[in-house]
């Protein structure tokens, strides 16, 4: 986790939840549920940047999300089933 300011922060985390995988990210809802942006997925040895709304979210992927930093622990445990 990386602080942008007093509000925001950058964090990478590893996608590991099953109901997330192969989901587009507007479908995931990060943005309405938690003011959040996936920002680039790292798939292997592949960065995907820019993004588009269809990109698909696979299991392993390592995503860069921007989001307030009240919300980081949802996001991330939404992602990667973190508790």
């Amino acid at each position: 986790i990386s602080t942008i300011n007093k509000e925001l922060c950058w964090v990478k985390t590893v996608v590991t939840a099953p109901n997330v995988v192969n989901k587009d990210i507007i479908s995931l809802g990060l943005k309405e549920k938690y003011d959040a942006t996936i920002i680039a997925i790292q798939r292997k040895d592949t960065i995907i940047f820019p993004l588009h709304n269809n990109s698909r979210i696979k299991i392993g992927d390592i995503v860069s999300v921007v989001c307030r930093n009240k919300h980081i622990k949802k996001v991330v445990s939404a992602l990667s089933q973190i508790d």
